[in-house]
């Protein structure tokens, strides 16, 4: 798949809104709590025009129903998407969301919203994670893996940095 980075959008946050509220009616009495996560949540830098979800469930992992009920929305499971203590669901193809379906205070779901709310809160911050993100997209135009794996290491230091309160 392509590395397309595009400007923010306010679009983002009514389409992250449009479909927390789908979730929350067909599957809501599984569900503790919604955030929108990943790059569209960041407010001011670019991103690949994807809205990362995080679903928050005592239902962990997600039963039979769950999975057929995501099913019919359009989800498709792909795994863990390389993180252990999710399950990874993609919508639609060109995929246009990423759901991340984790047990409740879960650490995926910790790490994504700290490193939201930390670059949300710095905006230096943010315009590296930009900049490195721009330069990824160019290396590696057609590898999405390539691309998400090297932020890794930033998105480490940014989560560390944060845990000692520096």
């Amino acid at each position: 798949m392509e590395v397309k980075l595009v400007k923010w959008s306010h679009a983002w946050e009514q389409e992250f809104e449009d479909e927390k509220c789908l979730l929350m009616e067909k599957l809501g009495n599984y569900i503790i709590d919604i955030d929108h996560v990943g790059s569209t949540s960041i407010k001011g830098i670019m991103s690949k025009p994807i809205i990362d979800i995080t679903v928050q469930s005592e239902i962990y992992p997600p039963t039979k129903e769950v999975l057929e009920i995501l099913g019919r929305l359009d989800y498709r499971h792909e795994g863990a998407g390389g993180f252990q203590g999710q399950y990874w669901f993609v919508k639609h193809r060109p995929v246009t969301h990423h759901l991340h379906w984790c047990p409740v205070a879960g650490i995926v779901v910790k790490r994504q919203c700290a490193f939201r709310d930390l670059l949300n809160a710095d905006n230096d911050l943010a315009l590296q994670y930009q900049a490195l993100k721009q330069d990824l997209a160019r290396q590696f135009p057609n590898d999405t893996h390539r691309y998400t794996q090297r932020k890794n290491s930033f998105i480490e230091k940014v989560l560390v940095r944060a845990e000692m309160g520096v």
